[in-house]
Order: C-alpha cells, then structure tokens, then sequence
C-alpha cells in the first residue's frame, strides 16, 4: 500500500473501514490527521492533504476529479439526518410539501451515489456484517 496521511473525523470510520475491508490497519496515531467535520476532512483531501472517507458531500468532488477513491471498497456510514416536528401538531400544507421534496430530492441523491459507485465497481460493505 503507498504511504499516505490518513485523514479522519471524530466517527473513527477508518477503523471500522479497516476491519471489514481486510486491509491491514497501521498505527493511525502515527499516521493520521483528525478533524472534527467532515467538511474539514473533504477539503485538506482535495488539497493533497490526504485520504479521508467521504460522505454524501464528497460526490460532486469525485465526479469532477477532484477526488479519486484509491480502494474499490466502501463502508455504510452511521451518521443520519432527521426530520423533526412538533407532536400533536398538523403539519401546514407548505410543511408537508415541503418534507414530500426532501424524501424525495434524498432518495434521487442516494441513487445517484448508488450509480456512481456501481460505475467504478465500488463495493460499499456494511459495518454490521
């Protein structure tokens, strides 16, 4: 494997990346840079500062080249976005249009990421397996 500067957030991905990819791990304290956003991870990888694992913001740096994936395998992330209402309310009509376009506008951005990784033969593994 070419040395490189692993680059992190505070979920720990790379560890769980490395067990269930079967990549030997190194001592990531010797050779890791933590952020505590992953935004922050994105942008010193696009800058040469090296390899972080994306997330949902990384497809438009992959697509335009910005990005690369250096290993054919991925990993599910943990992380989750919610959508949060008052109970015992009615949602307004605008409101649940508005939730409509969000599932909506999520699940053509999931199936984009799906096709792209399909298309450079990316395996995304589960973290439970």
């Amino acid at each position: 494997m070419v040395k490189a500067i692993i680059i992190e957030n505070a979920n720990q991905a790379w560890q769980d990346w490395f067990h269930f990819s079967d990549y030997a791990m190194p001592k990531l304290d010797q050779c890791s840079t933590v952020f505590n956003e992953t935004s922050l991870c994105l942008s010193a990888a696009i800058s040469g500062g090296g390899i972080a694992i994306g997330s949902f913001l990384a497809l438009g740096a992959l697509q335009s080249g910005a990005l690369f994936a250096p290993f054919k395998v991925g990993i599910e992330s943990e992380e989750a976005y919610c959508l949060l209402t008052p109970a015992g309310r009615r949602q307004s009509q605008a409101e649940q249009a508005f939730e409509a376009w969000l599932h909506q506008t999520v699940a053509q951005y999931q199936q984009n990421i799906s096709q792209y990784f399909e298309q450079q033969q990316i395996k995304v593994i589960s973290r439970v397996g």
